[in-house]
């Protein structure tokens, strides 16, 4: 990649490629509904935030200062957008209802455009825009978070349960500070915005570049009215998340799994976000996790789950379900915590995927959130991550056995047991497709300082969902390969 001023870097980040995809469509009608279900088709307008789809929620939509940026703030700086028409809510629920029905996604959006209905590829990935809206919410995991024991055995129970990223502005102040470098603390911004956090800027150095000496020295810190944290900024306990005002936010990335656009597999990335990180080894404000299923897009079917984590003794972190190596669907209701995991799990007794809907579609995969770290297992027990042994006294571990309540996010609620007694979220839970780096649907996101305020030896406080160049994960970017095993890239900079 080359190398760009932090202006160029702006200016890439916020472009926009669009030509005109009624013709396409005209030139290719009969091949193009009736065979793909990724058309390289671009139709642009402003910001699309309007692209997060409310699951649930009440009329009226919280999490306006989502919406709102597709008509103010950072929406003066063109964002992709895409014509609203090509990814109307009623294509979109079509779509998935065909989907949750148990079509093929491909087969899906050919009936649903079949009416010469027209196509977008805002984010530039070449997959329909219409189509990822879709998925995003028939394939949406369940986050299963622990349930504490007060001991070693199942640890805490979780501190800090899923926000809103405007929970998070609304209790936090941007500063600029070059690393862990305390004399050079400004302070940038009292009362953040998402629409204004992309023209952030301090000494000409823009917070939406991603270099070195840019948007990594800007800090989204959380406020300490009095030296420290209200629990009311942290949402301490589910029922806190439950009723947040504007809702829980979970941010999603659809793009083709693998380097060809018209490949058989998509890769769906979920994010949640929290305001703390409360954890032995990386206690730090903000923390974006989640994790990640591969779609079949002829049969529908999820080909593999992709637990998204810190080193641990279990390396499995790509859970295949086609394939070499395929493992076996599980149904996670009355499965007892594997308390000793020291080793990798691709064995059949603990290796496999739990879905939520087993026995049914099973779509919907379950992934098992770690108390404090939110670190992401495809199983519900403990996990070694460093130390002597496997003996409870020398190891530290992620303690993970998903028997505290589950977030279900196509229904907008919390489930207390795997049978679906559910408490409604009361302000539903929004899903926000990010789109792409530099073919953005979410504006905010272009933001590249870091969520959070605290950097030491081990890497603390995150950049959000497309890194920076001081901290790299490249999970929800990550180079897979076409086809199942889908050999992830072992990158680990940020260029």
């Amino acid at each position: 990649m080359p190398e760009f001023s932090g202006a160029q870097w702006a200016t890439v980040l916020w472009s926009a490629e669009c030509y005109d995809s009624a013709m396409v469509l005209r030139s290719l009608r009969v091949f193009a509904l009736t065979t793909l279900a990724i058309l390289p088709a671009t139709s642009c307008g402003g910001a699309d935030d309007a692209s997060e789809a409310s699951s649930n929620a009440p009329d009226g939509g919280p999490n306006a200062a989502i919406d709102a940026q597709s008509n103010a703030g950072a929406a003066d700086a063109s964002p992709v957008g895409g014509s609203a028409a090509c990814r109307a809510d009623d294509i979109v629920a079509a779509i998935s209802a065909c989907i949750d029905g148990g079509s093929g996604p491909r087969s899906c959006l050919a009936t649903a455009r079949a009416g010469n209905a027209s196509s977008c590829d805002a984010d530039a990935d070449g997959i329909d825009d219409a189509l990822e809206d879709a998925m995003m919410k028939s394939y949406a995991p369940v986050f299963a978070f622990n349930l504490g024991d007060g001991g070693h055995t199942a640890g805490s129970t979780e501190p800090n349960w899923p926000i809103n990223v405007d929970h998070y502005l609304a209790n936090a102040t941007v500063i600029w500070r070059v690393d862990d470098n305390a004399s050079s603390v400004e302070t940038v911004d009292l009362a953040p915005t998402l629409a204004a956090l992309p023209s952030e800027k301090f000494e000409g150095h823009p917070a939406a570049s991603p270099v070195l000496g840019d948007g990594p020295n800007f800090w989204l810190c959380l406020n300490q009215p009095g030296g420290n944290y209200s629990d009311d900024a942290l949402v301490t306990t589910m029922d806190a998340s439950r009723t947040l005002a504007e809702g829980i936010d979970l941010f999603v990335d659809v793009r083709p799994a693998g380097s060809d656009p018209q490949g058989k597999y998509a890769v769906i990335g979920y994010m949640l976000y929290y305001a703390y990180n409360s954890f032995s080894l990386d206690n730090h404000e903000g923390d974006w996790e989640g994790g990640a299923v591969f779609v079949n897009l002829d049969t529908g079917a999820v080909a593999a789950l992709d637990t998204e984590r810190h080193a641990t003794a279990d390396t499995e972190k790509l859970v295949p379900l086609e394939g070499p190596g395929a493992l076996d669907a599980k149904d996670p209701n009355g499965e007892a915590p594997y308390y000793d995991v020291c080793d990798p799990t691709d064995t059949n007794d603990i290796g496999g995927v739990r879905f939520w809907d087993f026995g049914g579609k099973e779509h919907h995969a379950v992934i098992y959130a770690a108390a404090g770290s939110h670190a992401s297992y495809a199983y519900p027990g403990a996990t070694k991550i460093q130390g002597v042994g496997c003996s409870e006294a020398t190891m530290v571990r992620d303690v993970h056995n998903g028997n505290a309540e589950k977030l279900v996010p196509f229904e907008s609620a919390y489930s207390t047991d795997w049978s679906g007694a559910k408490s409604t979220i009361t302000n539903g839970v929004h899903f926000v497709n990010l789109g792409e780096p530099g073919h953005l649907r979410a504006a905010f996101s272009s933001f590249a300082g870091q969520w959070g305020c605290q950097l030491g030896s081990i890497a603390k406080s995150y950049p959000g969902p497309w890194d920076n160049q001081r901290l790299c994960r490249h999970w929800l970017t990550n180079d897979w390969g076409n086809a199942p095993p889908f050999q992830p890239s072992t990158a680990t900079t940020c260029e």
